[in-house]
């Protein structure tokens, strides 16, 4: 991931954290505005705009919609999903609960008999989609915080990483270039 604006981020998680402070039934996802009408991120349909740092009911949740799809979410205040969620552990269970019983009664099961070790349980745990096979069917339990202008961006795929150096050109190099020497240990 790639934040121009670090601060307003952090402003973001910080509501984040107060709100999940304040109703610990609820998972809070951060989303940011989105820089361009992006088809392979989840989007977040806010029930309402708020005022910065405030957070909102979800109204729906879209995994990786279409083109038409997001360009409609974008006009009618849809976030991108930073998956940045802040939740105690049981707003998290209750998620997981409600749209994957199954993987959780397996893994209840596994911790109460301990039948094989880590790797025995993963090995028998259906695979789940958490985008689509959780946050998609759990809006009632979700809240979002808006990171506006931050400049996130998604960085996971080679075809969004060369766009982003096409688009940041020279101060892409100096920002490599920098990274490189740290992990090396020398600063500049």
């Amino acid at each position: 991931h790639y934040v121009e604006h670090e601060g307003r981020l952090r402003e973001a998680i910080i509501d984040a954290m107060d709100e999940a402070h304040r109703n610990h039934d609820r998972v809070v996802l951060v989303g940011a505005s989105p820089s361009e009408n992006d088809t392979d991120c989840g989007w977040i349909v806010p029930r309402c705009n708020t005022a910065k740092g405030l957070a909102s009911r979800v109204a729906a949740f879209v995994e990786k919609p279409g083109h038409e799809t997001s360009c409609r979410l974008a006009h009618h205040g849809a976030v991108v999903n930073t998956l940045i969620m802040i939740a105690t552990a049981d707003a998290m269970l209750k998620l997981f609960e409600r749209a994957v019983p199954e993987l959780v009664e397996e893994f209840v099961s596994w911790t109460e008999t301990r039948q094989a070790g880590f790797d025995g349980l993963y090995r028998i745990l259906p695979n789940v989609d958490f985008s689509r096979g959780v946050l998609e069917h759990s809006c009632d339990l979700l809240s979002v915080v808006r990171a506006a202008g931050c400049g996130w961006m998604d960085l996971g795929t080679p075809a969004r990483l060369s766009t982003f150096r096409r688009r940041r050109g020279n101060d892409m190099d100096e920002v490599m270039s920098g990274l490189v020497m740290r992990s090396q240990g020398r600063h500049s």
